[in-house]
């Protein structure tokens, strides 16, 4: 009787002996990891970046004409009155990236980014762009209605797209359903003819 006694008190203390350490484990993790972890989640995500990273993940969806498969082996990315954004787009690998002012050459732009732009000068690029195949991008409110082809908005303090079908279309670009799916607006008015 005793030995039971005895085994008893023995698991019982093992089980609160096994809980001690556990604990203890679990508080030494937290203090260490706490502040590396408090400063992940504290740390505010740049919108230049995440829009660098939108039209870096837009151009994974896009095909230009007479690429049927592939995407072009070289993107010629080009931003317009938008220097952070280069910068940005610049630490993405495998895209050609280089700084257009405009009015300037947009010869051999696959994709052009414009910034805050007078009426009148996006207007007239917009017109000039849309006989060319140049994948048009713009946080510029009611860009797509404009003729523009993506249009990056804040919508619920989080940053979406909207996608102009027919734009993209009368350029000779196709846009994969994937794209369109995740797109809080597709304007597409050839449908509805």
């Amino acid at each position: 009787m005793f030995r039971q006694q005895t085994m008893k008190f023995v698991k019982r203390r093992s089980k609160a002996r096994i809980r001690w350490l556990s604990l203890r484990v679990i508080v030494t993790v937290f203090l260490l990891l706490g502040p590396c972890l408090n400063s992940v989640a504290s740390a505010p995500v740049d919108n230049v970046q995440l829009k660098a990273a939108y039209i870096h993940n837009f151009i994974k969806f896009i095909h230009w004409p007479g690429e049927p498969f592939r995407l072009k082996q070289e993107i010629t990315v080009c931003t317009a009155g938008d220097v952070s954004l280069f910068r940005a787009l610049r630490k993405i690998p495998q895209e050609s990236v280089r700084l257009v002012d405009f009015p300037g050459n947009i010869d051999g732009c696959d994709v052009l980014y414009l910034a805050e732009l007078e009426m009148a000068k996006r207007t007239r690029l917009l017109s000039v762009l849309s006989q060319s195949s140049v994948l048009t991008i713009s946080d510029i409110p009611e860009f797509i209605n404009a003729g523009g082809m993506i249009g990056l908005q804040q919508i619920d303090g989080r940053l979406r797209f909207e996608i102009n079908l027919d734009a993209t279309r009368k350029a000779g670009l196709s846009v994969e359903a994937r794209l369109l799916k995740l797109a809080a607006n597709v304007l597409n008015q050839s449908d509805k003819n």
